[in-house]
């Protein structure tokens, strides 16, 4: 078993245990225990439909079973509390922080964002890529790994099983919190590179990207898988072009 504790400014504590693929959550302030899985699973709507499914919800944030990771959101800065709806257990305009889930075998595309970050790994193996370099660190069960503002990475799942772990990004005392800094999610470093399963990296590269801007993401309100899905649970397979392909 592994525990993580972590508090919210407001001193909300929220203890993760993991054991096996069970994950509970405990509300410091009230004792009482909740399975994450009542959360909403999100995946960030920026990213290539192939990445991201076809899922769709009130914020457009969430993930359907064709996309290749998801996130339960347990602490963040957006309206609400205890609401799954909303996806989260505890407001927070500082920290923002939960449990990641990568399928065996797929590829985080290179990216950033501007808040930092952090990431233990809690499950499974990845080859990881951080800053400009090619060379890729093994993550393991027990990894801690911590990305600055604006620095690139990506990773490759490379276990058999899913890759999990548990994340914060995290705003400090020079943060502009007008910004809204920790809403704003990660954008390809290599948009153009990365918009087919073919040709993505989950490294930064320093190439002429194309001339014309990507396509714009298809609205997950509108997106239409094409096709059905087969196969199941982390060996799902879906068929392009808006939905995931193996």
């Amino acid at each position: 078993m592994k525990r993580i504790t972590t508090c919210s400014l407001y001193a909300a504590c929220i203890l993760l245990s993991t054991t096996g693929l069970s994950t509970q959550i405990v509300r410091a302030d009230d004792g009482r225990e909740y399975e994450e899985d009542i959360l909403m699973k999100k995946v960030n709507k920026n990213y290539p439909p192939w990445y991201r499914g076809c899922g769709t919800g009130g914020n457009g944030y969430e993930s359907d079973d064709c996309a290749h990771h998801y996130y339960y959101e347990y602490i963040g800065p957006r309206e609400g509390g205890f609401t799954p709806e909303q996806g989260k257990f505890v407001d927070s305009d500082r920290i923002y922080c939960g449990t990641f889930h990568m399928k065996p075998g797929k590829t985080y595309p290179s990216h950033n964002h501007p808040s930092r970050e952090m990431y233990y790994i809690m499950e499974g193996t990845a080859d990881w890529y951080t800053g400009d370099t090619k060379q890729a660190m093994q993550v393991t069960p027990g990894t801690f790994i911590s990305h600055p503002p604006y620095t690139p990475h990506g990773w490759t799942v490379t276990s058999d099983n899913m890759l999990r772990a548990f994340y914060c990004w995290w705003a400090e005392g020079e943060d502009d919190l007008a910004t809204k800094t920790l809403s704003k999610g990660g954008r390809l470093t290599n948009p153009c590179r990365d918009q087919s399963p073919q040709t993505v990296k989950d490294y930064r590269e320093s190439i002429a990207e194309c001339t014309e801007q990507p396509t714009a993401p298809v609205d997950p309100e509108k997106a239409v898988c094409g096709g059905t899905c087969s196969g199941g649970g982390d060996k799902l397979i879906c068929p392009g072009p808006t939905c995931g392909v193996a």
